[in-house]
C-alpha cells in the first residue's frame, strides 16, 4: 500500500492545495554508558515534543484559520491526512490514514512571495498532552471533499517606508514566532506551551539598486509604518496570465526597522540589492496586518 499527502484539517476547517504536510513525535532518546562498560545497557526516552508542518497555496485561507500570531487547537483538533492508493495508481476508496493532534498551538510559520511561481504559507504545530491522552495519535482518516487547487498568489507590489520598489524577485516573511514547551517533574511530554518570542521579520530581494541612499533607505535605516509599508500578494486569474480585478488580492502591512542589505552580483547577471523590515509592535495593530480583499485599483 502507497500513501500521499492530501490534506489538512485545523479546527475544522479543511485545508488543500497541500504542497507539503508532516508530523513528528519529537522524541529525544537518552542512553547512558557506566564506569566499567563501553557499551550501553541502559536506554530511555526523556522527552517527546511533538510538532507538525504543512505547505499550502491557499494562503489566505491558511492566515483566515490561524492568524498572523497563531491559535490554540480547539475540540476539533489538528489532522494530517494521507491518502491510500490502489494497485493501478489511482486514490483509493479507503483505507486513509490520519494524524492528529487534539492540543496544541498552530501557528504561521514562513510566507515566500517569488517571481515566476506560486507564493505559498507553511504553518507549524506544537503539541501538549492533555491528561492520558498522547499528544500525537493515529487513525482511520475520511477526505475532506470539495478540496481544490484553484488560487494562485504572485508576489505584488511592495512599498517600505513610503517607497515603491520595483523590480523586485522574492519577498520571504518569518512571522518569527518562538513557542517553548513546558516539561517538567518527570514528564515525557509537555503539559503546556508558552510562547517566548514574536518579532515577524521581512526580507526583500530586489534589482532597483536605487533605493540606497540618502533619499531612500539610508545607511542608517528608517522607520516603516503601517501606514507607508506593505507586500502585496496578487491573486491571479485561473487559466489566465491576468490579475484579478476589485478586492481579491492579500495586502500585509507592517511597522518596524527598515534596513538595506547586501548588494551581489556575479558576471553579466542582474545584481540584486537586499531589504529587510524587523518589525516592531506599535502598540495598536498587530505586528502584521492583512486584508484577505485588498483591491490593487480602488476607485
Amino acid at each position: 500500500m502507497t500513501y500521499s499527502a492530501h490534506s489538512a484539517v485545523i479546527n475544522g476547517t479543511a485545508i488543500g492545495a497541500i504542497i507539503s504536510q508532516s508530523i513528528d513525535p519529537g522524541i529525544q532518546v537518552q542512553s547512558d554508558v557506566a564506569a566499567g562498560f563501553v557499551k550501553p545497557q541502559y536506554g530511555e526516552i526523556v522527552s517527546a515534543n511533538g510538532i507538525a508542518s504543512l505547505s499550502s497555496y491557499d494562503i489566505a485561507g491558511l492566515l483566515a484559520i490561524v492568524g498572523v500570531e497563531g491559535v490554540c487547537i480547539g475540540e476539533d483538533g489538528f489532522v494530517l491526512n494521507f491518502a491510500s492508493w490502489d494497485a493501478c495508481g489511482a486514490i483509493a476508496s479507503s483505507g486513509h490514514i490520519a494524524r492528529s493532534i487534539a492540543k496544541g498551538f498552530v501557528f504561521p510559520d514562513t510566507l515566500t512571495l517569488q517571481h515566476g511561481s506560486r507564493g505559498n504559507l507553511s504553518v507549524r504545530v506544537a503539541a501538549f498532552r492533555e491528561g492520558s491522552n498522547d499528544p500525537i495519535t493515529t487513525g482511520v482518516a475520511t477526505l475532506p471533499t470539495g478540496a481544490t487547487d484553484e488560487l494562485g498568489y504572485h508576489l505584488g507590489p511592495v512599498t517600505i517606508a513610503g517607497l515603491t520598489f520595483t523590480r523586485n524577485t522574492t519577498v520571504t516573511i518569518n512571522f518569527g514566532i518562538e513557542v517553548e514547551p513546558e516539561i517538567d517533574s518527570g514528564d515525557t511530554y509537555p503539559l503546556s506551551l508558552r510562547i517566548k518570542k514574536i518579532q515577524p521579520v521581512i526580507d526583500v530581494t530586489t534589482k532597483d539598486l536605487t533605493q540606497f541612499g540618502d533619499a531612500a533607505i539610508p545607511i542608517g535605516g528608517v522607520r516603516a509604518t503601517h501606514a507607508n509599508s506593505s507586500v502585496v500578494a496578487r491573486k491571479r486569474v485561473i487559466g489566465t496570465g491576468t490579475y484579478a480585478t476589485g478586492g481579491s488580492h492579500l495586502e500585509m502591512t507592517f511597522d518596524g526597522v527598515a534596513q538595506i542589505g547586501t548588494t551581489e552580483g556575479s558576471g553579466n547577471d542582474a545584481a540584486t540589492m537586499a531589504a529587510r523590515i524587523t518589525t516592531l509592535d506599535d502598540k495598536t495593530n498587530a505586528m502584521i496586518v492583512f486584508d484577505a480583499e485588498h483591491d490593487l485599483n480602488p476607485a
